[in-house]
């Protein structure tokens, strides 16, 4: 499972978001989630800290370095209990400029940093898999997208 700057703990950013007055973030939990018990309930985190017996798939979480919208502290918080009920879990931190856009794309794909940052995704899913092909898995994300997203463009 690749997990792109995932909002791993709805009430975490939840409270987040009102600590820093983020009005769009707390209208979207309202609006999704309706109340803290909801995003208590759905929260990954919150799963993952029951003891239930559950799937742990292996995981690649790509973080963006730097990011207002997901806390590290909560996406470092689920990798560390992830790991202590032994799912398998890689993070890969990626440098994004500060207040660069999630605008179109500018430049085309292919370029340098785009390729250094599929070739790190592609490298973690064969780890994780244990698949040895040449792709492992077909990620959900184009290069035009991850650059975009990654704000290289």
């Amino acid at each position: 499972m690749i997990a792109g700057w995932p909002v791993i703990c709805p009430l975490y950013r939840f409270h987040f978001a009102k600590e820093f007055n983020r009005e769009e973030h707390i209208k979207a939990h309202i609006d999704y989630w309706k109340t803290e018990e909801a995003m208590a309930e759905g929260s990954p985190q919150t799963i993952i800290e029951k003891e239930e017996q559950i799937e742990l798939p292996p995981i690649l979480m790509l973080l963006k370095a730097n990011d207002k919208n997901h806390p590290l502290e909560m996406q470092e918080r689920f990798i560390a209990s992830y790991r202590k009920r032994g799912g398998p879990i890689e993070a890969q931190t990626f440098d994004r400029p500060a207040g660069a856009p999630n605008g179109p794309v500018t430049k085309p794909a292919g370029n340098d940093a785009c390729d250094r940052h599929h070739h790190r995704i592609h490298s973690a899913a064969k780890r994780l898999t244990g698949c040895s092909g040449a792709k492992p898995l077909a990620l959900s994300m184009s290069k035009c997208a991850l650059n975009r997203s990654l704000g290289l463009e």
